[in-house]
């Protein structure tokens, strides 16, 4: 499983779906020493921390568990905003559900990558909402319209 955060350390988004579609595990530990991160992380940590908001999203999309920690104890949203990737810390807070320790909800799971990706760093978190409601609505209507 050291592919997925390799992947997630070279942002390379097509060979992260690709596992992740081949079953990848989203919350596997990379045992090895990672500078300013530590060990145990998983590809979430390390997209977080080099600020790869897609592959972030993509990840999330599969249920990887925002709330894991390193051997250092910081989370992927910790390693973010040690990192001045505001635009991530707040794509996690806005996909995981309150309360839940870190994991996905409130309907992630049915949204698309690409319709995490369309949302704009800067958007406000209402804004975020607003377009994730959307475009729930637009899947319903070609579900209902086939």
């Amino acid at each position: 499983e050291r592919d997925l955060t390799k992947a997630a350390w070279h942002n390379d988004r097509a060979i992260v779906q690709m596992l992740l579609k081949g079953g990848a595990n989203p919350n596997s530990k990379n045992p090895a020493q990672i500078d300013n991160i530590g060990k145990n992380a998983t590809a979430l940590h390390i997209a977080a921390y080099r600020g790869f908001r897609k592959v972030c999203a993509r990840l999330l999309i599969h249920n990887a568990d925002a709330s894991l920690l390193t051997s250092r104890g910081f989370t992927a949203c910790d390693l973010a905003r040690q990192q001045g990737h505001q635009d991530i810390v707040d794509l996690i807070k806005s996909v995981t559900k309150p309360g839940s320790g870190g994991h996905v909800g409130g309907g992630m799971g049915r949204h698309t990558s690409e319709d995490i990706d369309n949302i704009p760093a800067y958007w406000t978190e209402k804004q975020k909402r607003k377009f994730l409601s959307d475009s729930k609505q637009r899947q319903a209507k070609r579900i209902k319209s086939n």
